[in-house]
């Protein structure tokens, strides 16, 4: 096995000239004449009267048919047209849009109806964060008049210490 041994040249074909015409039709004519015709074989020309006739000739003793051509001539013709419904959509009230516009956007309906929920719950939550806040304000509001009330209250309690401390001890001194 000599897996990396010299590869043979392959001998090429030698190039051909080129022919640019080409060879004939046979003679249909020629080419079917040698052929002896049967009365069997013979082939037959129809014109279009002769296969009317032909046919009257073979229908003679079959039974008639309530067909009528004339009628199936017409309904040949015949385009079949949709039922109009209520429901079908006109044209004019679809907008197409271009499959490469950015404005596209697929999405799966499960995935919709969860982040539709998702949007919900987080609306409900701003919702109840806004009572609580209002509600921190009213007590924040309340406390800051207790603590107004409180500072009053310790002035008018320094002012009378004040006043009982000079009463006191001016009189003494």
């Amino acid at each position: 096995m000599a897996w990396f041994g010299k590869k043979e040249d392959e001998e090429l074909l030698p190039n051909l000239p080129e022919d640019k015409t080409l060879p004939g039709l046979p003679d249909v004519e020629n080419h079917y004449s040698n052929y002896q015709y049967t009365a069997e074989t013979k082939p037959t020309t129809f014109s279009p009267r002769d296969f009317g006739t032909t046919i009257k000739q073979n229908l003679d003793g079959a039974q008639r048919s309530s067909f009528d051509i004339r009628s199936s001539r017409e309904s040949t013709n015949f385009i079949p047209e949709v039922p109009f419904t209520q429901n079908s959509v006109s044209r004019s009230n679809i907008k197409m849009k271009s499959k490469g516009s950015p404005d596209s956007v697929y999405i799966r309906l499960d995935k919709f109806n969860v982040t539709k929920e998702a949007l919900e719950d987080m609306k409900a939550r701003v919702i109840e964060f806004e009572r609580t806040i209002d509600k921190i304000k009213e007590v924040k509001e309340r406390e800051g008049k207790e603590l107004e009330e409180w500072e009053r209250e310790i002035q008018l309690i320094k002012a009378r210490l004040d006043s009982i401390d000079s009463n006191l001890f001016d009189n003494v001194l």
